[in-house]
């Protein structure tokens, strides 16, 4: 029964499957055991009966009436925003996605302005076996912030961003992304390490996510973060807070990853419930939503622990072309064996600069020798100005390049030293230069909110220190695909290197999120262009199949010969496609039982 509309969905579908057309008194009843039909419910109901385990009914997402949506509406805060196809552009807003291939037709989106009315959007969703989702940021490829014929959970209300300085402390609503972290905590001298990789989505439904050329970092959403501290996915996320690292996970004393510094959540569970959780109220789902959020609920809002950060950073792109992979996967070997904490390095296999580099480099074109650099708030004036370097001999390349998107939490000086080894080496373009944090962390944001492509990711990882032949291997790997798939050039991936001495500060079994080894996780995202002509069909579907095929051989290729884990999936990268015991590792059976506890029913993602 809909406790907002008053309709009971088996009263409903019993009468909808009746005949249209009336049957004469005379007319025999004919009796078809074979009947698809719905059975006959107990209107009179006078006591209880024992149910079954399961009673939860399939998700059928039946077509709402204007009434039930009206229902619904009014019980609802009045800032709250209900959207339906006949909302035009408003709704057709909603539905946009980072990829148009996540984008799908919900029936119904849902924008709550506070946590009663995200509970009212799920008990309202099963009431009528209406499958949902929880949207955030909006990046997951996948499509797990996206519903066709559903309910989505639209948290682009839920923003505010409270920060307590004397309390080193911000409160952080589910629908709040990383940029508003970053810019609010700025102000105060303070950050809070967030994800170095893109979500798609919600910090309570977190789901995964960064990949190569398609990396948005001030973009991801909290929600989509933490939780998996959400993790993305299923019926509610559309971004994981699994595990989020970032700049800062060992650039700050004890800043690890973004889960670490989960104080407390409130949280929406699978019967409504909002909760508080943390590690002296509900510790169970505390423990669990660190690492599998999107399973378990919505995150509505988080506190985080936050750590004095100076104002100015060094940070910026340094471009390698591919002759030299060798002397510079040996510099970044050796300056990673300096154990520097405060330095970190994100090494890109991707386009070179004579086509376009992704993650966040923009267009990059050669005129007359000089190279134009468009980003956004840089005029080409101001970067030839600035320190910006650019080697035009070496600028025939039409193969990928690799790209070490460096990171210096110090001073402009240190950090010349810190990154010498590679520096040394003539990079073919050098922007990295001081810089505020909040804007470092900007550095590898997609020019577009929206785009047409198709994405997909796939996760991987690597033990350091790094073999040059194997990532010569790799390298070749992705030019082949680039040679014989042009319409998936800007496919790439991104390992962030950093010290993991404070990631393994916590124990592989205090929180869900278990993989806190030696490995540096490699996001491989695969982006090719779709569509065009009407007569394309045919070639779009081979272009998938051949891309998807590539990145599926690509992960085996990482990996072999133990140059990684096998058997380790980070979530978000992998779009939650599982199976989970390879994503939770140790922690597997007890978060089974966690799911056992507290979404009996399946509503939320299974495993």
């Amino acid at each position: 029964m809909c406790q907002f509309c008053g309709l009971d969905p088996a009263y409903a579908l019993y009468f909808d499957s009746l005949p249209t057309e009336p049957r004469p008194l005379s007319a025999p009843v004919p009796l078809n055991i074979n009947s698809t039909s719905a059975p006959v419910p107990n209107f009179f109901r006078l006591k209880k009966k024992k149910q079954p385990k399961s009673v939860i009914a399939p998700m059928v997402n039946p077509k709402l009436t204007p009434n039930q949506i009206a229902a619904f509406t009014n019980a609802l805060s009045p800032q709250a925003v209900v959207l339906t196809p006949e909302s035009g552009g408003a709704y057709h807003a909603a539905l946009k996605r980072w990829s148009r291939s996540a984008e799908k037709p919900a029936q119904i989106v849902v924008k709550p302005y506070c946590a009663e009315d995200v509970s009212k959007a799920i008990l309202f969703s099963r009431g009528h076996n209406l499958r949902f989702v929880a949207k955030c940021g909006g990046h997951s490829p996948g499509g797990c912030s996206s519903s066709d014929g559903g309910l989505v959970v639209d948290l682009g209300l839920m923003r505010s961003v409270h920060v307590k300085p004397e309390e080193r402390i911000v409160v952080v609503d589910g629908g709040a992304l990383w940029r508003d972290v970053n810019r609010a905590t700025a102000d105060y001298g303070l950050a809070v390490g967030e994800c170095f990789q893109a979500e798609r989505g919600h910090m309570s439904a977190a789901q995964p996510a960064t990949s190569a050329s398609v990396v948005s970092l001030s973009t991801v959403a909290m929600a989509s973060s933490p939780a998996s501290m959400g993790t993305h996915r299923h019926p509610f996320s559309d971004r994981r807070f699994a595990r989020q690292m970032s700049y800062l996970t060992q650039t700050l004393p004890f800043c690890s990853l973004v889960c670490d510094n989960l104080i407390a959540a409130e949280i929406i569970t699978a019967d409504g419930s909002i909760l508080n959780v943390s590690q002296t109220e509900n510790e169970d789902l505390f423990w669990a939503i660190r690492g599998a959020g999107n399973r378990f609920g919505i995150v509505t809002k988080f506190i985080f622990k936050a750590y004095p950060q100076p104002d100015i950073v060094w940070a910026g792109p340094l471009v390698f072309p591919s002759e030299k992979l060798e002397p510079v996967i040996e510099a970044l070997n050796e300056w990673y064996a300096k154990g520097d904490p405060k330095a970190a390095c994100g090494l890109i296999l991707g386009k070179s600069p004579d086509d376009k580099v992704g993650f966040g480099l923009r267009e990059m074109t050669i005129v007359r020798g000089v190279l134009s650099l468009q980003r956004r708030g840089i005029t080409v004036t101001d970067i030839i100005n600035s320190s910006f370097k650019c080697n035009a001999n070496t600028l025939h390349l039409k193969q990928p390049a690799l790209i070490c998107l460096c990171f210096y939490n110090g001073s402009t000086h240190v950090a010349l030293e810190s990154f010498a080894p590679l520096l040394s080496l003539n990079p073919l373009v050098h922007n990295a230069r001081a810089m505020p944090y909040w804007q470092a962390q900007t550095l590898t944001d997609d020019q577009h909110d929206h785009t047409t492509d198709r994405i997909r990711f796939a996760s991987a990882n690597l033990r350091l220190p790094l073999s040059p032949p194997h990532i010569r291997k790799a390298l070749s790997s992705l030019a082949l695909l680039h040679r014989q798939v042009p319409r998936a050039s800007k496919t790439g991936c991104l390992a962030l290197v950093v010290q993991m001495k404070a990631v393994g500060n916590v124990g592989r079994k205090d929180m869900s999120f278990p993989w806190r080894d030696g490995c540096v996780d490699v996001g491989i995202g695969a982006r090719w262009e779709w569509g065009g002509e009407k007569d394309d069909e045919d070639k779009d579907a081979e272009t998938e199949r051949k891309v998807i095929e590539w990145q599926e051989g690509f992960q085996k290729l990482l990996v072999e010969g133990g140059r990684g884990d096998d058997f380790r999936l980070y979530s978000n990268h992998e779009d939650h496609r599982g199976p989970a015991a390879r994503e939770y590792g140790v922690n597997y059976m007890k978060l089974l039982e966690c799911k056992r506890k507290w979404d009996p029913e399946g509503v939320f993602m299974k495993f």
